[in-house]
């Protein structure tokens, strides 16, 4: 009838299930913890949308709750329309039905936040069963500074690439193995090749004047401060030209890489020749101009011997007419012929003997002046400055020995590579200048020589007239003379100056009117110091 009447009860010892329901809101509080405490943004979603999101995901996109994030859809968090014309709720739509059904997927998305900014962002999508439903868990990572980064070394190797292509030089990338990183343009148009060849090509399939194994070992030791020198390198058709070569090593990417500057130096190799042919060819003139200049003294120096060489032999043949006849006559037996006769014999052997020495200083006069009127040869050789000097002063001691004074102190000389009638045409240059400085004389013109570790030195003093203060700036300019017309070329020391310092060495002047001038040239003495026959390497500035 409606009335209570008892109870029947059963009672179930639940402690495990409370502790394991315990131990799983434990689990469940570490798991969210360490997911909200990840700087990375987490979020869980199905093909529906979001279901949950940690901390990190709402900083990045600028919400203030999980249930103001979840209440939106994944294509909320995009622009409307992707940079590839993509509508983004469909984008959206197509990345979570494929790494659902293909298990995961990754992608960079450009994604707005709530303020409506926009980041490019890289996307992880992984699947996973959650509750016996099958979902996916996404991480979104900002990566605009990596973009900007990228941005960046685009744009630099695009500036890289532009400076490169710019360079009038060749420009080439080697690794340490001798093969090529990068090219410009300019460099396979140099050899002859195509871009696409040329980054085929190692480098010792252009370089002839060093083996790989040298150029190996040059590449290796390739420092940031480089290096400069001069080369042949082959064009594909197999002509050789000269090429000046700008090295620098650095560290790209973990990997040494060579950067060359590559000068194709072939016009300037020809305008060198023809600058050392017309120097030679002043130099030549200089000379000729000089023994114009000095043959009237010359041929008083060979005169002056050849006469007593004449009388000398027109005495002889007199004395030989007299001994003959002496010894054909039988009467001709008498002490006083015989007297005559000694003194005839006597005088005889000083004649010879003078005219032998005639002969001689004739040999020597005419082999100086040969010597130095000779051109020169265009090849370096060893040189003892004290032996030229006195040949030099053979030829020119006729202009000089009337109004000057000669004192010579000759140090100890180590040879000297240089082309010697270069250095001869120096030295009558700066002896004639002495002598025309005394002018009538009486002077003293000295002459000192000395050395030490790296150069020998030749002074030229004189106590002439010395050189005004108007025209000592100007005294190595070509053509600039105050001698008086038809007494200098105005190139003696213009030229002297040019074959001193084309050596290597320095030609220096002190003077002072009314007293007279000093000239001092030193030149470097072992051949590493001096120059070549090649014209020296210059340094310039390269795009590398």
């Amino acid at each position: 009838d409606g009335k209570f009447t008892g109870m029947l009860g059963m009672a179930r010892d639940i402690t495990e299930r409370k502790q394991a329901e315990g131990a799983l809101r434990e689990s469940e509080e570490k798991v969210r913890t360490l997911y909200d405490s990840s700087s990375d943004a987490i979020m869980l979603l199905d093909e529906k949308g979001f279901f949950d999101c940690n901390k990190a995901t709402l900083r990045l996109f600028g919400c203030a709750s999980r249930e103001e994030f979840c209440s939106r859809h994944p294509a909320d968090f995009s622009p409307p329309t992707q940079p590839d014309g993509t509508d983004s709720m469909a984008y959206a739509k197509n990345h979570i039905a494929v790494a659902l059904k293909e298990g995961s997927k990754r992608f960079e998305h450009l994604h707005r936040r709530l303020d409506g900014t926009d980041f490019p962002a890289e996307v992880l999508l992984d699947a996973m069963v959650l509750g016996g439903k099958k979902v996916l868990q996404a991480r979104v990572y900002d990566i605009t500074e990596r973009k900007q980064a990228q941005e960046a070394h685009a744009a630099d190797a695009i500036r890289r690439r532009i400076l490169m292509e710019q360079s009038r030089d060749g420009i080439v990338v080697l690794d340490e193995d001798g093969n090529v990183y990068e090219s410009n343009q300019r460099f396979a148009e140099m050899l002859g090749f195509s871009p696409e060849e040329v980054s085929h090509l190692q480098v010792w399939d252009w370089e002839i004047q060093f083996a790989p194994e040298q150029l190996r070992d040059m590449l290796r030791n390739v420092d940031k401060t480089g290096d400069n020198f001069e080369t042949k390198h082959r064009r594909k058709d197999g002509t050789i030209f000269d090429v000046e070569i700008s090295t620098n090593g650095a560290v790209f990417a973990g990997e040494k890489l060579i950067f060359c500057v590559c000068r194709d130096i072939t016009e300037r190799k020809q305008a060198e020749e023809a600058k050392a042919a017309l120097q030679a060819q002043l130099v030549q003139s200089e000379k000729l101009a000089s023994v114009g200049q000095l043959s009237a003294g010359v041929a008083h120096e060979i005169n002056n011997p050849i006469g007593f060489i004449s009388s000398n032999l027109g005495t002889m043949k007199k004395y030989l007419t007299k001994v003959r006849s002496y010894l054909e006559s039988s009467s001709g037996k008498d002490q006083d012929e015989k007297r005559e006769i000694t003194e005839i014999v006597t005088d005889f052997g000083d004649a010879i003997a003078e005219s032998l020495e005639g002969t001689d200083r004739v040999k020597k006069i005419v082999a100086d002046l040969k010597g130095f009127a000779r051109a020169d040869s265009g090849k370096m050789e060893a040189v003892d400055l004290n032996a030229e000097l006195e040949s030099t002063l053979n030829v020119v001691w006729n202009q000089i020995k009337y109004t000057c004074e000669v004192e010579k102190d000759f140090g100890e000389l180590p040879s000297v590579q240089c082309h010697k009638g270069q250095i001869n045409q120096v030295m009558l240059n700066l002896l004639v200048n002495a002598g025309q400085a005394i002018g009538d004389g009486p002077g003293i013109i000295r002459i000192r020589t000395w050395a030490d570790d790296t150069l020998s030195y030749i002074s030229v003093k004189d106590d002439g007239c010395g050189i005004s203060e108007e025209h000592i700036g100007k005294i190595f300019d070509p053509f600039y003379t105050t001698k008086d017309v038809g007494k200098g070329t105005g190139l003696g020391l213009s030229v002297s100056h040019d074959v001193i310092e084309g050596h290597g060495g320095r030609i220096e002047v002190q003077s002072e009117v009314g007293q007279g001038s000093e000239f001092v040239v030193s030149l470097p003495i072992e051949p590493s110091m001096v120059a070549t026959d090649e014209a020296p390497v210059t340094s310039e500035d390269c795009v590398a």
